[in-house]
């Protein structure tokens, strides 16, 4: 890997991967490492604190803020840019899903809101590209990898999301870059066990699973084994070969195996032994048990059948965004892989399921995505389930109705931008003293002939009741659940500082923002 440039600018001593002598590598024209200009500059971009619920420029973050951070740019920039400013050797985990190489675009439809019950007007709006020449896709991949890499604690690792397209060249460049010895497992993600529609007339088993390759970093990685619970009837139970002892308690046995006699007595002073008709010891595993059921808990291994895509996931995961992946199987992978505090890395965080299982399970984080669409929906999600913000429509509450749902769409289809709005702030005193006061949200320059609901293109409003000019802080959001939910528009906000400013941030459903401020004693 090309040096990488010190926050000064000057180039910094190159830490590369390890490219063993003999190690099988993949050849493609143009293969070359990213390069890095010796000044790396980004563009602002937008960055979101979860913690601190803080908007900031992407030049800032730094490893011991203990915040948080969504960023919008392109990755591999974004990867180079935190690797000069203090964030090598800091991830535990990395997990990417990228790109498949699938040769589609990913969009999704995106429609208006309404209180009335009835559907608005929908657009297609295309989340991100995934058509590739040939060779492009490797080297693509082959630059961000060596970047993640780089990022890595020693023992750290990175999962990686494929499937039947790419992951063997996948797997020949993570061999290249983190050793061969450095791989872990390949996890065998199986979704789906019916062939139905086009899958059963397609002449070939129907393709039903995902590969995640595991690699580590260094010798050793953070691994904490995970269990599961399995359910069963008892007559299915006994069917299994399960038994009952004396007093009820179910249980299991396995062959004795190598266990020396010294341990199969210490076994059978502790009532771990069972013997059959026959006089063979086998191994007693106690169950337990809950009226009809018998309950075992089962080690995971690398097949994983038990997590459903996100299409079958629960409502609270039904976000409008193509290929997002259901939060139970980043949770599972996080837990076994990291401790709380840790830092979690997804360069690639789409609709951010990654990120919204990290902050759940108290990790840190950082996600990136180029895609104006993805960091939007993330953003919703993190502001839903951010603990320190107070949150409107988290379930699904109906605003104040209105005669009929508002439409920003004109007869040929084509979007109006998000019109212009308007705040009215009325202060509430009590006992003479300024606390909290009343915000109201209007659109009162609506194009002729619109409908005359501002809300029913609004995705989500964030307040910031202490706006100091440069740090936006979310403590309020307003993200309505589901396409029958509007934004209330009208917000009770405390006042910590009567003097300042309280600061309004609108997204539309393209991701466009609208930003607004007013004073809190005017």
């Amino acid at each position: 890997m090309p040096a990488s440039p010190s926050p000064s600018g000057r180039a910094a001593k190159r830490v590369s991967p390890p490219n063993e002598a003999g190690t099988p590598v993949l050849v493609w024209q143009g293969k070359a490492p990213a390069s890095v200009s010796s000044a790396l500059r980004l563009s602002p971009q937008a960055s979101w604190g979860a913690r601190t619920t803080t908007t900031e420029a992407v030049g800032n973050p730094q490893p011991a803020d203990g915040s948080d951070h969504l960023i919008q740019g392109e990755n591999l920039a974004v990867l180079q840019h935190l690797a000069a400013t203090g964030w090598r050797g800091q991830v535990k985990l990395a997990y990417i899903d990228p790109p498949f190489d699938s040769g589609a675009d990913y969009a999704r439809q995106v429609q208006a809101r309404s209180d009335s019950g009835q559907h608005g007007p929908a657009v297609r709006q295309v989340a991100y590209r995934d058509v590739w020449q040939p060779t492009d896709y490797v080297q693509f991949m082959y630059e961000r990898l060596q970047a993640i890499w780089a990022l890595l604690a020693d023992d750290g690792s990175l999962f990686f999301h494929c499937d039947y397209r790419r992951a063997h060249h996948m797997r020949c460049l993570l061999d290249e870059i983190f050793g061969p010895d450095r791989f872990r497992n390949q996890i065998v993600w199986a979704y789906g066990t019916s062939a139905r529609g086009a899958k059963a007339t397609a002449g070939q088993f129907a393709r039903n699973h995902d590969v995640i390759l595991w690699y580590g970093k260094g010798p050793t990685t953070a691994f904490a084994p995970v269990r599961v619970e399995r359910r069963i009837q008892t007559g299915e139970a006994k069917a299994r070969g399960f038994r009952q002892d004396e007093q009820g308690t179910w249980f299991k046995t396995a062959p004795r195996g190598d266990y020396t006699d010294a341990s199969i007595a210490r076994l059978e002073s502790e009532g771990r032994i069972y013997r059959t008709r026959t006089g063979t010891i086998r191994i007693k595993y106690p169950l337990r048990s809950e009226g009809d059921w018998v309950i075992e808990d089962v080690l995971v291994g690398d097949v994983w059948t038990d997590i459903p895509d996100a299409m079958h996931a629960g409502k609270h995961e039904q976000f409008n965004y193509p290929t997002r992946k259901p939060e139970a199987l980043l949770a599972r992978l996080i837990q076994a892989a990291s401790s709380p505090d840790d830092l979690i890395l997804d360069c690639f965080s789409g609709s951010g399921s990654t990120l919204v299982a990290a902050q759940r399970l108290g990790r840190r984080w950082i996600g990136c995505d180029v895609s104006p669409i993805a960091i939007q929906v993330a953003a919703s999600r993190l502001a839903i389930e951010h603990p320190a913000t107070e949150t409107i429509g988290r379930r699904g509450r109906s605003a104040p109705a209105s005669s009929r749902p508002g439409i920003l769409w004109g007869s040929s289809g084509g979007h109006v931008d998000l019109a212009p709005l308007s705040l009215q702030w009325r202060s509430d005193r009590h006992s003479g003293v300024l606390n909290s006061g009343t915000l109201t949200i209007s659109a009162p320059d609506l194009p002729a002939g619109m409908d005359q609901d501002w809300r029913s293109t609004i995705e989500a409003v964030y307040v910031d009741p202490a706006y100091d000019g440069q740090r936006f802080h979310r403590a309020i959001a307003d993200v309505p659940v589901g396409h029958y939910r509007c934004v209330q528009g009208t917000y009770t906000v405390p006042l910590p500082d009567p003097a300042g400013m309280v600061c309004v941030q609108a997204i539309d459903i393209r991701g466009q923002v609208w930003t607004g401020s007013v004073a809190g004693d005017p």
